[in-house]
């Protein structure tokens, strides 16, 4: 598993926690829930700034989304 998809799972789970939609996600990064399923199925990585706002609508330090990719 590749860094991409290894942070893409660790999105999926925290959003799925948090029962926060791909919807909720697309609104909050100004992208189509297209491209947020795209990047939870770690076909397109998330930038830093998404990782950030991601972080910040799930209410978790954006680092906690690397912590066991490493």
């Amino acid at each position: 598993m590749d860094v991409r998809q290894a942070v893409a799972g660790e999105v999926r789970a925290e959003a799925a926690r948090r029962r926060v939609s791909q919807r909720a996600i697309a609104v909050a990064l100004g992208v189509s829930q297209t491209a947020v399923s795209r990047r939870l199925n770690g076909e397109i990585p998330f930038d830093v700034d998404e990782l950030g706002k991601v972080a910040e609508l799930l209410g978790v330090p954006p680092a906690q989304f690397l912590e066991r990719v490493a």
